[in-house]
């Protein structure tokens, strides 16, 4: 008996003794210095010395943005973001090195600091009796701004608003546009000098109409019906040259309409709901069996081609004379939505699977993801890329919004100010964008000195 309790307590003293030595390995390795030489493209007064200086490799970019603050003297302080290798730095030193392998330990590591995009500030809101299906902004000039979203109560709500001039956003026009939901719209010109629009509607019923709307005496005009469709319209996008437009659906097909007068027109005329005057029925002038699921998503990208995405999971660039595809890129998931970084020849896209993956539009093998984005929840309904820089924003059925960098695989922001599925998110201005959905909340957030 006496045996066995010393052979029980010399156990315990030698787990008690590599306890301990556990707890001195860490220590020490949370006791390392890293030899690193932080770099910028910031302006003259915002760069530090290129002279490689020893830091503890526990630091996070916490840690590290206090010593850039101290070293620049910087009163208040800021908060700068870090890259390594192009990657933004979301855990240790540490962990990051390891993680990578990048580093040796007589290698000086490369840090490029630059300021931390301002946490966005939710500026306004506004409430609306039913769902909000779209949303677009950033519809103006140098004396007024308008954004339109349209609802699952069949209006379209057209909005004045101009941040640059410090003021509201107010409510300008509205008017029942179907029958049915609308799900998505286009603006296709504006002359705002005459307070005038033009757009087109699409909706949970198979035709399509183009309205021209006046803002200085509040009316709204249904000039043509567009037929031909075989369901309920999911997209729309309009030709680089305006005289065209394409709509994709849940018949599966891609139809095009010409915007030109006194083309394809129908013999028989109908009258609005809204007026007494007769709008003008247009068949279609083209038609590309696209897809063996509903189309969620189009982009025309020049004249000739445009990029269809579709529930079938695959994302298709159409030469639309030929109907015939010059490029697929197959997913494993079905394609909620989708846009297009001209700038960057990179498609972005939503899927089911609560993921966003992006591709090089330019790349042959259609197969290969570039990058994926993981941590919405749900469904990804909406994505909009910001007009001049690498962000984007997304919406998803999780409630969320969320700001993306090209650079990090995590969000850099996630916005939890809705109640219900967010549907819609556009950009207004290079400072500000705008959500939308389910709990009926237009909500505009505001990103500062971005």
């Amino acid at each position: 008996m006496d045996d066995n309790i010393n052979v029980n307590g010399f156990e315990e003293e030698e787990l008690q003794q590599q306890e301990q030595q556990g707890e001195q390995q860490q220590q020490q390795d949370e006791d390392k210095l890293i030899r690193v030489k932080f770099i910028t493209k910031l302006p003259v007064e915002l760069q530090v010395p290129e002279t490689p200086i020893a830091l503890p490799i526990k630091f996070t970019r916490f840690g590290l943005s206090e010593v850039i603050n101290h070293l620049l003297d910087i009163k208040p302080q800021r908060v700068f973001d870090f890259l390594i290798n192009g990657e933004f730095l979301r855990v240790s030193l540490q962990t990051f090195i390891t993680k990578n392998k990048i580093i040796d330990e007589e290698t000086v590591l490369e840090i490029e600091y630059l300021e931390a995009l301002p946490k966005p500030e939710e500026t306004e809101e506004k409430k609306i009796e039913d769902w909000i299906s779209c949303i677009e902004a950033g519809i103006g000039n140098n004396q007024s701004d308008y954004l339109i979203n349209s609802g699952y109560d069949s209006q379209i709500r057209i909005w004045k608003y101009s941040p640059k001039n410090g003021s509201n956003c107010e409510p300008a026009i509205s008017f029942i546009a179907h029958e049915e939901p609308i799900i998505t719209f286009k603006v296709i010109s504006k002359d705002l000098n005459n307070n005038q629009f033009q757009l087109i509607t699409g909706a949970k019923e198979a035709v399509i109409k183009l309205f021209n709307v006046n803002l200085t005496d509040s009316s709204s005009k249904l000039e043509k019906i567009f037929i031909g469709n075989q369901d309920s319209t999911s997209c729309l996008s309009i030709s680089p040259s305006k005289s065209r437009f394409a709509a994709g659906g849940w018949d599966n097909h891609i139809r095009f309409w010409s915007l030109n007068d006194n083309t394809n027109q129908t013999s028989n005329s109908k009258r609005t709901r809204t007026n007494n005057k007769q709008a003008t029925q247009i068949t279609e002038e083209h038609v590309i069996k696209a897809h063996s699921q509903s189309v969620s998503s189009l982009k025309w990208i020049e004249e000739s081609k445009i990029i269809s995405t579709s529930n079938d999971q695959t994302i298709r660039v159409w030469d639309i004379e030929s109907s015939i595809p010059v490029a697929t890129y197959n997913s494993t998931k079905a394609i909620i939505c989708s846009d297009v970084s001209f700038d960057q020849n990179l498609i972005a896209t939503g899927h089911a699977d609560s993921i966003i993956r992006l591709w090089d539009i330019r790349a042959k093998d259609g197969s290969i993801v570039k990058q994926t984005f993981l941590t919405h929840k749900m469904w990804v309904h909406g994505i909009a890329w910001h007009p001049t820089l690498n962000y984007f924003v997304s919406c998803s059925y999780d409630n969320t919004v969320k700001i993306w960098d090209l650079r990090s695989r995590v969000p850099l922001y996630t916005i939890n100010s809705h109640e219900d599925k967010v549907l819609s998110v556009a950009w207004h201005d290079n400072n500000t964008f705008v959500s939308g959905g389910a709990d009926g909340k237009l909500k505009i957030h505001k990103i500062n000195n971005l």
